[in-house]
Protein backbone atom coordinates (compact mmCIF):
# COMPACT_ATOMS: atom_id res chain seq x y z
CA UNK A 1 0.00 0.00 0.00
CA UNK A 2 1.12 3.66 -0.91
CA UNK A 3 1.01 4.18 2.87
CA UNK A 4 3.04 1.61 4.19
CA UNK A 5 1.39 0.48 7.34
CA UNK A 6 1.83 -3.25 8.25
CA UNK A 7 -0.56 -6.47 7.08
CA UNK A 8 -0.97 -8.67 9.58
CA UNK A 9 -1.54 -12.33 8.54
CA UNK A 10 -1.62 -13.48 4.73
CA UNK A 11 -5.29 -15.28 4.97
CA UNK A 12 -7.28 -12.41 3.36
CA UNK A 13 -4.15 -11.90 0.64
CA UNK A 14 -4.46 -15.45 -0.73
CA UNK A 15 -8.08 -15.31 -0.80
CA UNK A 16 -8.15 -11.75 -3.25
CA UNK A 17 -5.16 -13.47 -5.12
CA UNK A 18 -7.05 -16.91 -5.62
CA UNK A 19 -10.40 -15.87 -5.56
CA UNK A 20 -10.91 -11.84 -6.86
CA UNK A 21 -12.20 -11.42 -3.49
CA UNK A 22 -10.94 -11.18 -0.06
CA UNK A 23 -9.91 -8.67 3.00
CA UNK A 24 -6.60 -7.87 4.96
CA UNK A 25 -5.95 -6.24 8.16
CA UNK A 26 -3.78 -3.51 7.76
CA UNK A 27 -1.96 -1.87 11.28
CA UNK A 28 -0.29 1.41 11.38
CA UNK A 29 3.26 1.16 11.96
CA UNK A 30 4.14 2.13 15.42
CA UNK A 31 7.13 2.36 17.56
CA UNK A 32 7.22 3.30 21.82
CA UNK A 33 9.44 6.01 22.62
CA UNK A 34 11.12 7.07 26.29
CA UNK A 35 10.47 10.83 26.56
CA UNK A 36 11.37 11.67 30.05
CA UNK A 37 13.15 9.02 32.80
CA UNK A 38 9.89 7.59 33.60
CA UNK A 39 7.35 8.17 30.65
CA UNK A 40 6.85 6.69 27.21
CA UNK A 41 5.03 7.97 24.01
CA UNK A 42 3.77 5.93 21.42
CA UNK A 43 5.31 7.12 17.87
CA UNK A 44 3.06 6.72 14.79
CA UNK A 45 4.92 6.62 11.54
CA UNK A 46 2.63 5.04 8.69
CA UNK A 47 -1.12 4.93 8.66
CA UNK A 48 -3.38 2.25 7.08
CA UNK A 49 -4.40 3.08 3.31
CA UNK A 50 -6.96 5.71 2.71
CA UNK A 51 -7.26 6.87 6.50
CA UNK A 52 -7.16 10.41 6.92
CA UNK A 53 -4.83 11.47 9.25
CA UNK A 54 -6.55 14.37 10.90
CA UNK A 55 -9.60 12.28 11.45
CA UNK A 56 -7.30 9.62 13.02
CA UNK A 57 -6.03 12.20 15.34
CA UNK A 58 -9.49 13.92 15.84
CA UNK A 59 -11.36 9.99 16.47
CA UNK A 60 -7.84 9.52 19.19
CA UNK A 61 -8.38 13.27 20.92
CA UNK A 62 -12.24 11.92 20.84
CA UNK A 63 -11.90 8.41 22.80
CA UNK A 64 -9.43 10.18 25.32
CA UNK A 65 -12.48 13.17 25.96
CA UNK A 66 -14.88 10.25 26.25
CA UNK A 67 -12.66 8.45 28.32
CA UNK A 68 -12.91 5.15 26.16
CA UNK A 69 -9.01 4.91 26.78
CA UNK A 70 -6.98 6.27 29.66
CA UNK A 71 -3.67 7.02 30.31
CA UNK A 72 -2.84 9.14 27.05
CA UNK A 73 -1.78 12.71 28.66
CA UNK A 74 -0.86 14.50 25.48
CA UNK A 75 -1.24 13.99 21.34
CA UNK A 76 0.83 16.19 18.73
CA UNK A 77 1.46 15.82 14.64
CA UNK A 78 4.85 16.92 14.25
CA UNK A 79 4.75 15.34 10.49
CA UNK A 80 6.82 17.05 7.74
CA UNK A 81 7.63 16.49 4.36
CA UNK A 82 9.94 13.11 5.51
CA UNK A 83 6.93 11.66 6.63
CA UNK A 84 4.29 10.53 8.93
CA UNK A 85 5.05 11.25 12.53
CA UNK A 86 2.06 11.43 15.25
CA UNK A 87 3.38 11.35 18.95
CA UNK A 88 0.78 9.96 21.54
CA UNK A 89 2.43 11.21 25.40
CA UNK A 90 1.59 8.44 28.09
CA UNK A 91 0.83 9.24 31.42
CA UNK A 92 3.58 7.82 34.30
CA UNK A 93 3.75 4.68 34.83
CA UNK A 94 1.23 3.39 31.93
CA UNK A 95 1.89 0.21 29.97
CA UNK A 96 2.44 1.75 26.24
CA UNK A 97 1.32 -2.16 24.97
CA UNK A 98 -1.69 -1.99 26.40
CA UNK A 99 -2.75 1.19 25.58
CA UNK A 100 -1.67 0.66 21.98
CA UNK A 101 -3.78 -2.73 21.64
CA UNK A 102 -6.74 0.15 22.77
CA UNK A 103 -5.88 2.56 20.07
CA UNK A 104 -5.78 -0.48 17.26
CA UNK A 105 -9.08 -1.45 18.68
CA UNK A 106 -10.90 1.94 19.25
CA UNK A 107 -9.55 4.07 16.67
CA UNK A 108 -8.49 4.02 12.83
CA UNK A 109 -4.99 3.07 13.59
CA UNK A 110 -5.86 -1.02 12.24
CA UNK A 111 -8.26 -0.93 9.65
CA UNK A 112 -9.47 -3.84 7.11
CA UNK A 113 -8.61 -3.39 3.59
CA UNK A 114 -11.51 -5.27 1.38
CA UNK A 115 -10.49 -6.62 -2.23
CA UNK A 116 -12.75 -7.01 -5.09
CA UNK A 117 -11.40 -7.25 -8.45
CA UNK A 118 -13.63 -6.60 -10.71
CA UNK A 119 -12.43 -5.42 -13.89
CA UNK A 120 -13.22 -4.67 -17.63
CA UNK A 121 -12.10 -7.80 -19.30
CA UNK A 122 -12.67 -7.42 -23.54
CA UNK A 123 -15.40 -5.10 -22.45
CA UNK A 124 -17.07 -7.43 -20.06
CA UNK A 125 -16.81 -6.96 -16.26
CA UNK A 126 -15.28 -10.08 -14.60
CA UNK A 127 -14.32 -10.79 -11.20
CA UNK A 128 -10.68 -11.44 -11.87
CA UNK A 129 -8.13 -13.86 -9.46
CA UNK A 130 -4.50 -12.60 -9.69
CA UNK A 131 -3.28 -15.10 -12.71
CA UNK A 132 -6.46 -13.88 -14.98
CA UNK A 133 -5.89 -10.74 -14.12
CA UNK A 134 -1.93 -11.31 -15.21
CA UNK A 135 -3.00 -13.13 -18.34
CA UNK A 136 -5.50 -10.63 -19.61
CA UNK A 137 -2.97 -8.11 -19.36
CA UNK A 138 0.09 -10.16 -21.29
CA UNK A 139 -2.29 -10.98 -23.70
CA UNK A 140 -3.43 -7.56 -23.81
CA UNK A 141 0.31 -6.67 -24.51
CA UNK A 142 0.50 -9.33 -27.27
CA UNK A 143 -1.92 -7.39 -29.28
CA UNK A 144 -0.81 -3.97 -28.80
CA UNK A 145 3.30 -4.76 -29.39
CA UNK A 146 2.13 -6.84 -32.21
CA UNK A 147 -0.07 -4.20 -33.75
CA UNK A 148 2.74 -1.61 -32.97
CA UNK A 149 5.68 -3.92 -35.11
CA UNK A 150 3.23 -4.69 -37.68
CA UNK A 151 3.08 -0.86 -38.06
CA UNK A 152 7.25 -0.60 -37.98
CA UNK A 153 7.34 -3.17 -40.69
CA UNK A 154 4.88 -1.34 -43.18
CA UNK A 155 6.60 1.79 -42.24
CA UNK A 156 10.16 0.63 -43.13
CA UNK A 157 8.90 -1.42 -46.02
CA UNK A 158 7.67 1.55 -47.75
CA UNK A 159 11.01 3.43 -47.05
CA UNK A 160 13.12 0.40 -48.19
CA UNK A 161 10.53 0.43 -51.25
CA UNK A 162 11.70 3.74 -52.44
CA UNK A 163 15.39 3.65 -51.17
CA UNK A 164 15.83 0.30 -53.20
CA UNK A 165 14.58 2.45 -56.13
CA UNK A 166 17.19 5.01 -55.87
CA UNK A 167 19.88 1.93 -55.09
CA UNK A 168 18.87 0.71 -58.53
CA UNK A 169 18.63 4.22 -60.25
CA UNK A 170 21.94 4.77 -59.19
CA UNK A 171 23.31 1.77 -60.78
CA UNK A 172 21.81 2.95 -64.30
CA UNK A 173 22.52 6.76 -63.67
CA UNK A 174 23.55 7.61 -66.99
CA UNK A 175 20.53 5.83 -68.49
CA UNK A 176 18.27 7.81 -66.47
CA UNK A 177 20.21 11.36 -67.09
CA UNK A 178 19.65 10.57 -70.43
CA UNK A 179 16.30 9.42 -70.68
CA UNK A 180 15.05 12.68 -68.13
CA UNK A 181 16.79 15.00 -70.54
CA UNK A 182 14.85 14.16 -73.27
CA UNK A 183 11.53 13.79 -71.88
CA UNK A 184 8.96 16.79 -72.55
CA UNK A 185 8.11 17.05 -68.88
CA UNK A 186 8.30 15.46 -65.75
CA UNK A 187 5.49 13.52 -66.48
CA UNK A 188 6.64 11.94 -69.53
CA UNK A 189 9.86 11.36 -67.62
CA UNK A 190 8.12 9.12 -64.70
CA UNK A 191 6.20 7.59 -67.52
CA UNK A 192 9.31 6.48 -69.28
CA UNK A 193 10.82 5.25 -65.78
CA UNK A 194 7.77 3.05 -65.10
CA UNK A 195 7.81 1.64 -68.42
CA UNK A 196 11.50 0.60 -68.89
CA UNK A 197 13.57 -2.70 -67.45
CA UNK A 198 16.17 -1.46 -65.34
CA UNK A 199 19.32 -4.08 -64.78
CA UNK A 200 19.93 -5.05 -61.39
CA UNK A 201 23.53 -6.47 -59.77
CA UNK A 202 23.59 -9.02 -57.59
CA UNK A 203 24.04 -7.55 -54.43
CA UNK A 204 20.35 -5.36 -55.51
CA UNK A 205 18.71 -8.87 -56.28
CA UNK A 206 19.81 -9.59 -52.80
CA UNK A 207 18.07 -6.44 -51.39
CA UNK A 208 14.81 -7.20 -52.45
CA UNK A 209 14.41 -10.49 -52.01
CA UNK A 210 15.60 -9.85 -48.29
CA UNK A 211 12.72 -6.89 -48.30
CA UNK A 212 10.01 -9.77 -49.21
CA UNK A 213 7.44 -7.04 -50.34
CA UNK A 214 4.42 -7.52 -52.70
CA UNK A 215 5.00 -4.07 -54.60
CA UNK A 216 8.57 -4.76 -55.64
CA UNK A 217 8.74 -6.29 -59.36
CA UNK A 218 11.28 -8.36 -59.85
CA UNK A 219 12.03 -10.64 -63.00
CA UNK A 220 15.36 -11.94 -64.79
CA UNK A 221 17.40 -9.71 -62.99
CA UNK A 222 15.63 -6.83 -63.94
CA UNK A 223 13.25 -4.28 -61.97
CA UNK A 224 10.30 -2.10 -63.07
CA UNK A 225 9.88 1.30 -61.00
CA UNK A 226 6.73 1.76 -59.28
CA UNK A 227 4.91 5.51 -59.12
CA UNK A 228 6.63 6.15 -55.88
CA UNK A 229 9.90 5.18 -56.56
CA UNK A 230 9.70 7.44 -59.94
CA UNK A 231 8.52 10.45 -57.85
CA UNK A 232 11.61 10.03 -55.94
CA UNK A 233 14.07 9.70 -58.72
CA UNK A 234 12.85 12.69 -60.28
CA UNK A 235 12.91 14.16 -57.02
CA UNK A 236 16.60 13.85 -56.50
CA UNK A 237 18.89 16.28 -56.22
CA UNK A 238 22.53 16.41 -58.07
CA UNK A 239 24.92 15.76 -54.92
CA UNK A 240 22.86 12.97 -53.84
CA UNK A 241 25.10 11.21 -57.14
CA UNK A 242 28.23 11.79 -55.54
CA UNK A 243 29.79 8.64 -54.36
CA UNK A 244 29.46 9.02 -50.53
CA UNK A 245 26.14 9.74 -50.97
CA UNK A 246 25.35 6.89 -53.23
CA UNK A 247 27.19 4.58 -50.46
CA UNK A 248 25.35 6.42 -47.54
CA UNK A 249 21.42 5.41 -49.31
CA UNK A 250 22.81 1.36 -49.28
CA UNK A 251 24.02 2.03 -45.86
CA UNK A 252 20.51 3.09 -44.74
CA UNK A 253 18.66 0.76 -47.10
CA UNK A 254 21.12 -2.29 -45.03
CA UNK A 255 19.89 -1.05 -41.86
CA UNK A 256 16.18 -0.73 -42.79
CA UNK A 257 16.65 -4.16 -43.72
CA UNK A 258 17.60 -5.33 -40.62
CA UNK A 259 15.17 -3.96 -39.01
CA UNK A 260 13.08 -5.10 -41.07
CA UNK A 261 13.94 -8.79 -40.06
CA UNK A 262 14.13 -7.82 -36.73
CA UNK A 263 10.11 -6.84 -36.94
CA UNK A 264 9.62 -9.80 -38.78
CA UNK A 265 11.48 -12.41 -36.52
CA UNK A 266 8.66 -10.44 -33.58
CA UNK A 267 5.82 -11.03 -35.58
CA UNK A 268 6.25 -14.98 -36.34
CA UNK A 269 7.36 -16.15 -32.87
CA UNK A 270 5.63 -15.80 -29.88
CA UNK A 271 8.86 -16.38 -27.84
CA UNK A 272 10.88 -13.16 -29.19
CA UNK A 273 7.35 -11.12 -28.88
CA UNK A 274 7.17 -12.13 -24.87
CA UNK A 275 11.04 -11.47 -24.79
CA UNK A 276 9.94 -7.59 -26.08
CA UNK A 277 7.05 -7.13 -23.97
CA UNK A 278 9.46 -8.73 -20.63
CA UNK A 279 12.17 -5.73 -21.71
CA UNK A 280 9.80 -3.20 -21.71
CA UNK A 281 8.54 -3.81 -18.84
CA UNK A 282 11.67 -4.21 -16.99
CA UNK A 283 12.28 -0.56 -18.31
CA UNK A 284 9.16 0.41 -16.53
CA UNK A 285 10.43 -1.25 -13.65
CA UNK A 286 13.58 0.08 -13.82
CA UNK A 287 12.16 3.73 -13.96
CA UNK A 288 9.30 3.67 -11.91
CA UNK A 289 9.51 1.32 -9.24
CA UNK A 290 9.54 2.24 -5.85
CA UNK A 291 10.11 -0.29 -2.62
CA UNK A 292 7.84 -2.03 -1.06
CA UNK A 293 6.05 -0.47 2.13
CA UNK A 294 3.51 -2.43 3.73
Amino acid sequence: FPTGGQIIGIKGIKEAFQTGRGACIIRSKTSIEEFRKDREAIIVHEIPYQVNKSKLIEKIAETVKNNIIEGISDLRDESDRKGVRIVIELKKDVDANIILNQLYKHTLLQTSFNSNMLALNKGKPEQLNLKQIISSFIEFREEIVSKRTAFDLNKARKKAHVLIGLVVANNNIDQIIELIKKSKDSKEAKEKLIGKKWKLTETNVNFIKLIEDETIKLSDKSYIFTENQAKAILDLRLHKLTSLERDDIKKELESIILKIKGYLNILNSREKLLLVIKSELNEIKKEFSTPRRS
